[in-house]
């Protein structure tokens, strides 16, 4: 009511998923006429899960990608990056999948056979039969997990973790890692073998040296 009373025009929220949903709710009900512009998450369908659709009509986001784009640029890098990994791209596909596809050439490259899957397409329990794999994900927010879906993802594989060896990798924008140090507590904490003891993690969109380190890491998970 305060932004309201005070007349103003322009709103930043940049928060996670959960609680964009509830901004968004709010701002709504409350009827207030401002412009918003928000993290990457408004950009995401589990966000308007979480809401409605009408709720963040006219907002603006800042992300790395959108799929409906027409911009040139944007359009190659979507039909380059299908024809590569035979999968659509989505938000953050720049930062991760390339990591992600490096490790597995790794542990191909090691005789071994894997694929990459989405969270949203497995449950954690499918992974409990397993005795290694590697679990990726950015730093979202304030450095943590991706709260929507990877956090009850992890929370599950923390009640079978002990004795499985599970090689950690992901990227960040800004910080100096913290999500990555929680992430790696959790799994030791709950028994895992954590490859190496730590996560691997980059700056950004994955160099030419970072994607090798990813091959590198695939190589010694396919070893153990």
């Amino acid at each position: 009511m305060k932004m309201k009373d005070a007349g103003v025009d322009t709103v930043i929220i940049w928060t996670h998923d959960a609680e964009l949903a509830i901004h968004a709710r709010q701002i709504y009900e409350l009827g207030l006429d401002v412009q918003v512009v928000s993290s990457p998450g408004v950009t995401m369908q589990q966000v308007i899960d979480m809401c409605k659709a009408e709720y963040i009509e006219g907002w603006y986001g800042v992300t790395d990608y959108v799929s409906t784009s027409d911009d040139p640029t944007l359009v190659a890098f979507k039909e380059n990056f299908e024809k590569k990994y035979e999968i659509e791209p989505e938000l953050y596909a720049a930062s991760y999948y390339g990591g992600a596809v490096a490790l597995l050439e790794g542990i191909k490259a090691a005789g071994k056979e894997c694929a990459v899957v989405s969270i949203s397409d497995i449950s954690a329990s499918d992974l409990e039969g397993e005795t290694s794999f590697a679990l990726g994900c950015p730093a979202m927010g304030a450095e943590v997990l991706e709260e929507g879906e990877m956090e009850p993802f992890i929370e599950e594989v923390e009640k079978f973790a002990k004795g499985k060896n599970i090689a950690l990798f992901g990227s960040y924008g800004w910080g100096d890692g913290e999500w990555m140090r929680e992430w790696e507590s959790r799994m030791l904490d709950a028994g895992a073998n954590v490859l190496n003891r730590e996560g691997l993690i980059c700056h950004e969109t994955p160099d030419d040296d970072a994607l090798e380190d990813c091959r590198s890491l695939g190589k010694q998970l396919a070893s153990l």
